[in-house]
């Protein structure tokens, strides 16, 4: 699976990261899981999941930027 993160602004969440994949590697299942985890805020371990979105080949992941400032 090959895939890029990047760090973007978005107007409505600030800096976040961006998760570029390829359409195939998609889980749809395991994304519905990850974000229903996430929605809980129950774990600080757990990144936010805020969008996924489908561009042509191309699924782009928006998720929250964990920097940890090593």
């Amino acid at each position: 699976m090959d895939s890029s993160v990047f760090l973007v602004h978005k107007e409505e969440y600030g800096l976040v990261a961006a998760k570029v994949m390829n359409e195939e590697d998609f889980d749809t299942n395991e994304w519905r899981v990850g974000f229903q985890l996430a929605q809980d805020n129950q774990n600080p371990f757990v990144l936010k999941y805020l969008s996924a979105n489908m561009y042509g080949i191309n699924t782009v992941i928006l998720m929250d930027y964990a920097n940890l400032k090593v």
